[in-house]
């Protein structure tokens, strides 16, 4: 009986929310502002959105692709090979990052050479070097096979361990 009614109260909650997230998705005409509901509970779409966005644009955009198990992303870095940041994402917790139109005013239209640093939830590092093209997207896989050690690893991988 129980279960029963925490089962209807959670089918309930979802529907409701993503009842708001299409609702409110839409920008209000007058004032350009999307609704704070949707902008909470479409942040899990938002990321895929501007993936397939990016792709149709002629700007300098970049997305990674995260193909790590049970990886949530804590921070996700983009920056010059030499190591100049360019721009930064603390809330990506997607396995879809979005770096749209970072070279808006063309400080960085002589680099080539980038480098994405993704700091998991268990500070774990991965670092991949690659080339943007000069106009448009480039996706860039991070995977198990781009971890960088770092000193005390060794508590973070019996921490991940015990957590999965």
């Amino acid at each position: 009986m129980k279960n029963r009614i925490i089962l209807k109260f959670v089918t309930i909650f979802v529907l409701l929310s993503i009842t708001f997230y299409l609702y409110g998705n839409n920008k209000d005409e007058k004032t350009g502002v999307i609704s704070s509901i949707s902008k909470f509970w479409g942040s899990i779409f938002n990321d895929e959105n501007k993936a397939k966005k990016v792709m149709k644009k002629n700007y300098r955009s970049v997305t990674v692709i995260v193909r790590l198990d049970n990886a949530v992303v804590k921070e996700c870095i983009l920056s010059t090979s030499n190591g100049k940041i360019v721009d930064r994402k603390n809330d990506a917790k997607q396995t879809t990052v979005v770096f749209e139109n970072f070279d808006k005013s063309n400080v960085f239209i002589n680099e080539s050479e980038f480098m994405i640093t993704l700091i998991d939830r268990y500070d774990m590092k991965y670092e991949k070097t690659f080339f943007v093209n000069a106009k448009g997207n480039t996706d860039v896989t991070i995977d198990k096979s781009d971890y960088v050690k770092q000193s005390g690893d060794w508590i973070r991988h019996i921490e991940k361990r015990i957590n999965e």
